[in-house]
């Protein structure tokens, strides 16, 4: 531990963003640990990390938040003597109780490390959707990890040799889905997993959570009316508790249908809301103000909407690009980066509605699946007009010109097996144009049923039936690998902390 700690302080620099507010470290004849700290619960000295017990035999890094931390706090009172008000010393303890099978107790966002000097054993975590990042790189010398690809990079520079297979999903996909890094040896921990590391027992990873899959979309045994209501209660109680914050706290507004519903819920339980949104008056096709002002004026939100000109596109684009340290081609993170630059100088945590629109088929394609499973006439009509759509334009930057973007998908998406149109809807490019860009050596490299693989290693549903499975299926890649790493990525650039309640 000792011997690799001279590169701590260059790789803890990779994440002053993340933690402008402290730095700590720990070091052990075997270990090396490395924290900074974004103090948003306990921002006092109390609750700064590395932190260990009154023993010193137990030692953790944590990033997140533990939502359910006083209810937990209150199972451990008559055995630990607490020196803090913070969720990490909570976490702490509680791993010290019940080790690996306490993780599926927690209530949060987070990934953390905790080492168990007395077993020489350290374990680590993230949480279920993958709302926090674990980047790790494992060898006959060392294991590292980490919140960034440039963390574990700062031990490894030079020695890195990029992935192919992952170069290929990122051209299709715009994005680098999980345990995929750009590199062959570094990897990413898959949400709701947590790994064990020991000299004795070796490397292992497990699950604590998986989602569950129904095969059938089953009628339920509620009616809708009470589904509603039973989603609202836990929409609320899932707001109230990433309320509790020591520091100043808001919410995202677009004026859609998933960031109102937030910002509603919150201002029934926090009276003084401040709401930001972003605009673009140089495109009306884009621009969604107004919506966001009405919603803004209907619950009483002190707001203020973020104006980005074109001119200001470009420099945005140079601090996102500076800061993501692997690639990633969303173009909304643009925006998102724009609107959490400017929620920081007022905050210090946002509410998001991100994850609503894969939980209750929020995207055209939901729509597209639907229609072509029962042959919708509009699926019908688009094949028909498909071989006179091509002398059309076709782009996401007009009504005419997206219109005649989305008939042409669907008549291509719908002559597909359901295996092929998943990842087909989910693309940007093709497979084929996508392994048209590689170098030959590359290619060389590259064998197997790339759907096939994708699947199997995410654990996806290869063969979605219906719109509940490709629900499914959207979690485990379109949320935690673009959704998520757009929200996390673009706030820790600027030292805010977002919560999805969704």
């Amino acid at each position: 531990g000792r011997v690799y700690a001279i590169n701590l302080q260059k790789s803890m620099e990779t994440l002053k963003s993340r933690g402008p507010d402290q730095r700590g470290t720990l070091l052990k004849e075997r270990l090396s640990f490395g924290h900074t700290r974004l103090s948003i619960i306990d921002v006092s000295d109390n609750a700064k990390q590395p932190m260990s017990d009154s023993s010193n035999k137990y030692h953790l890094i944590f990033n997140g938040e533990i939502y359910n931390f006083l209810e937990l706090k209150g199972r451990l009172a008559h055995k630990y003597s607490f020196k803090s008000n913070s969720d990490t010393e909570v976490l702490l303890y509680h791993l010290i109780e019940n080790g690996s099978q306490g993780i599926s107790d927690l209530n949060g966002f987070f990934s953390f490390a905790f080492f168990d000097e007395e077993n020489n054993e350290l374990t680590l975590a993230r949480d279920r959707f993958g709302i926090k990042p674990l980047y790790y790189f494992n060898d006959n010398d060392k294991f590292l990890f980490g919140s960034e690809l440039r963390t574990l990079t700062s031990y490894n520079s030079g020695q890195n040799t990029i992935d192919p297979f992952s170069v290929w999903a990122y051209l299709q996909f715009n994005y680098l889905p999980a345990p995929f890094s750009l590199y062959k040896d570094v990897k990413k921990l898959l949400p709701g997993k947590f790994i064990k590391v020991s000299k004795s027992k070796g490397f292992d990873i497990s699950s604590y959570y998986k989602l569950p899959v129904s095969i059938e979309e089953k009628e339920s045994d509620i009616s809708y009316k009470e589904a509603c209501n039973k989603t609202k209660d836990l929409l609320e109680e899932s707001v109230k508790k990433r309320l509790v914050s020591d520091v100043p706290l808001g919410a995202f507004l677009s004026g859609g249908i998933d960031s109102s519903i937030i910002t509603g819920l919150a201002k029934k339980h926090k009276e003084d809301l401040n709401t930001f949104s972003v605009g673009f008056p140089d495109h009306s096709f884009f621009d969604e103000t107004k919506y966001s002002q009405l919603v803004a004026s209907h619950f009483k939100t002190n707001h203020t909407s973020v104006d980005i000109r074109d001119g200001e596109l470009l420099e945005i684009l140079e601090k996102c690009l500076d800061y993501y340290s692997e690639p990633f081609a969303d173009s909304s993170s643009i925006a998102y980066y724009a609107l959490c630059q400017k929620a920081r100088k007022d905050l210090k945590v946002c509410l998001s509605g991100d994850g609503a629109d894969e939980l209750f088929g929020g995207y055209m394609k939901h729509q597209a699946w639907q229609m072509i499973s029962s042959n919708h006439w509009k699926v019908i009509l688009a094949k028909m007009l498909n071989p006179f759509m091509g002398i059309m334009p076709e782009s996401r930057h007009g009504n005419l010109s997206n219109f005649n973007r989305r008939i042409r998908k669907l008549a291509s998406n719908s002559s597909l097996k359901p295996s092929e149109r998943y990842f087909a809807m989910c693309r940007i490019s093709s497979m084929q144009e996508s392994y048209g860009y590689l170098h030959p050596d590359m290619q060389s490299e590259i064998s197997g049923d790339f759907n096939q693989k994708l699947s199997s290693t995410l654990g996806l549903r290869q063969n979605p039936q219906n719109l509940n499975q490709t629900l499914f299926n959207d979690l485990k890649l379109v949320l935690s690998n673009d959704m998520l790493v757009k929200a996390d990525q673009s706030s820790m650039a600027n030292s805010l902390e977002v919560r999805v309640p969704f």
